[in-house]
């Protein structure tokens, strides 16, 4: 079982629930100290490995797959849970002025996980 975002929060909450009914876990997650921590809390319950990987890039997400077919065979699901939030509004206005706007590269990291990375996850399974 494959888990995007599985470093922290729902991600992290989910893995861990996912090993304590005994699934094997691929935790996928960009923040290396997170995932380890993650890691550690799903060790007593399943087998799990920890795979640094940035979903939004296509050959990171390919590598990762191809790790998890290496490591178990196959895979059994996957959790596509890596969600990234930026800045948070579009245009912030203040009395009646605009005061800020969301950056173009705030927004491509946004659409990158969020959309790319779900896209990437489910649609580049591990060749067997």
């Amino acid at each position: 079982m494959v888990v995007t975002g599985a470093g922290r929060g729902i991600g992290r909450v989910t893995a861990v629930q996912l090993a304590e009914q005994g699934a094997n876990l691929a935790l996928f997650d960009l923040n290396s100290a997170d995932l380890e921590e993650t890691s550690r809390l799903c060790a007593a319950h399943s087998s799990r490995r920890p795979i640094s990987v940035n979903v939004a890039e296509e050959a990171e997400v390919t590598d990762a797959m191809s790790r998890v077919a290496a490591d178990f065979g196959r895979l059994d699901g996957l959790v596509n849970n890596a969600g990234i939030v930026r800045d948070g509004l579009l245009v912030k206005v203040k009395d009646g002025a605009v005061v800020g706007s969301m950056s173009l590269d705030q927004w491509n990291a946004v659409i990158g996980v969020n959309l790319t990375g779900v896209f990437l996850c489910g649609a580049r399974p591990p060749s067997t």
